[in-house]
């Protein structure tokens, strides 16, 4: 897997079964990357991995352990781009609720049609 900065290749390395996908029909859509390296990795918000045809960003900074003097343990976390909005009850007409995890885009759309 590689991990992207302005659309060049930051860092490649291998996945091993520490590492996690993590999709719910409308709730969470995220990577957990736990990886070792020898290299420090330098990383910045907005770094991102493509999986499956989609983007996940880093939106939180990543945690890294120093294991000895040439190893380092990382775990990264990536989430897509979605308007996490399945915190909030939507009433539909004072009769029905939902909860909605959407696009920004998706969201406007699914107001306009109520």
């Amino acid at each position: 897997m590689q991990i992207y900065r302005n659309e060049k290749s930051l860092i490649e390395f291998r996945l091993d079964n520490n590492s996690h996908y993590l999709q719910h029909f409308m709730r969470e859509d995220n990577i957990e990357l736990i990886f070792s390296l020898q290299d420090y990795v330098y990383s910045l918000l907005g770094d991102y991995v493509l999986y499956r045809g989609k983007k996940y960003t880093l939106k939180s900074v990543p945690q890294a352990h120093k294991v000895s003097a040439v190893q380092c343990d990382y775990q990264f976390s990536f989430d897509i781009n979605l308007s996490k909005l399945y915190d909030v009850l939507f009433l539909l007409d004072g009769r029905s609720e939902f909860f909605l995890y959407s696009d920004v885009w998706k969201f406007c759309i699914c107001l306009y049609k109520i």
